[in-house]
């Protein structure tokens, strides 16, 4: 890593998954150090927690957003929280994520961070790995009632998009509907605290 990484004595009291995932990734992210070896072990523990579900089947209820215990409920996937402070580099550990599932042929996966401004940011970091910018597509080409049209790609969107809806339309359902019934791409919650802010917000 090109500065020193240190890790508080909270975060080191978590055990990490055993790792078994490996990375399928384009030979120059290693030969022209395009991630450093932390990074590198970010993505392996992250794509191991995803390979395994939550004990138990759940189902959603008609009103809340709590999951509730059901035999006869769905599996639902692990999902890992990247807890790198400043610097650290965790923009391109996200587009590394993704693009080890892209080469996979999984093709849609989605975005969602603090502001729109953060978009150049995800671009950034996406090309640096080798990617296309156009590759990420920004939620608001498309009006809230419109089927987003674009085959594949990486859809950026800020968390106030995210709770955007009117009487007969909302964001999170024109997502859903883009993503499918078979989604298998990365969500990446980039900025996860301001989730935190958005919610708190809301409730008062």
């Amino acid at each position: 890593h090109p500065t020193a990484l240190v890790e508080s004595l909270a975060m080191a009291s978590i055990a990490m998954p055993l790792p078994t995932y490996t990375p399928n990734l384009p030979e120059r992210i290693v030969s022209e150090r395009l991630l450093s070896d932390a990074q590198l072990e970010s993505l392996i523990y992250a794509n191991t927690q995803w390979s395994l579900d939550l004990p138990g089947r759940f189902r959603q209820p008609e009103n809340g957003i709590t999951l509730v215990l059901d035999p006869e409920g769905q599996a639902y996937r692990k999902g890992f929280f990247l807890g790198d402070g400043t610097g650290a580099g965790k923009g391109r550990q996200n587009a590394a994520c993704i693009l080890d599932q892209w080469t996979r042929g999984s093709r849609r996966h989605i975005w969602v961070s603090k502001n729109q401004p953060l978009f150049e940011d995800a671009q950034r970091d996406w090309t640096a790995l080798g990617g296309l910018p156009s590759d990420i597509i920004e939620i608001s080409k498309w009006k809230i009632d419109q089927s987003i049209l674009a085959p594949e790609g990486i859809l950026f969107l800020p968390y106030a998009t995210l709770r955007s809806a009117r009487s007969d339309a909302s964001r999170l359902d024109q997502i859903v509907e883009w993503a499918g019934p078979n989604f298998e791409g990365v969500i990446v919650f980039d900025e996860a605290h301001e989730t935190v802010s958005y919610t708190h917000l809301r409730a008062h």
